[in-house]
């Protein structure tokens, strides 16, 4: 599962893009879905498509990555997909997705404040 860090973190520095998953820019499921293309699996773009419909590829549990859900510390993976509910939506929506490292740290990207794609502790705020 290091391949989808190391690609995240290779990507830290280039733009936020509404809509894009790179090579140049990236939205954070655009983020996610190349990065989780390095080990084969095809993700829809959209946070909340890939919540919900998980991979192109397979079903999501085939992967165990979206059969799980809880605090972070108690997810059984080294790399974990982050998501985070819209809670003003009408129904379920989720409004941003990251890559939890195992170690502490987020990968995501976000437009808040210009920061692209950035790295920081889980602690932090995106």
């Amino acid at each position: 599962m290091s391949r989808i860090i190391n690609f995240a973190r290779l990507q830290v520095g280039k733009p936020y893009v509404f809509g894009t998953s790179g090579p140049n820019s990236f939205d954070c499921s655009g983020l996610t879905k190349r990065a989780a293309a390095q080990i084969g699996l095809d993700l829809y773009h959209g946070a909340t498509t890939q919540w919900n419909r998980g991979t192109a590829t397979g079903p999501p549990e085939r992967y165990g990555y979206f059969d799980k859900t809880g605090p972070i510390d108690t997810l059984p993976n080294k790399v974990a997909f982050l998501f985070n509910q819209d809670k003003t939506a009408a129904k379920l929506t989720m409004a941003h997705t990251g890559l939890y490292d195992g170690a502490g740290r987020v990968i995501q990207a976000g437009g808040y404040g210009g920061k692209g794609v950035h790295d920081n502790p889980l602690d932090r705020r995106r």
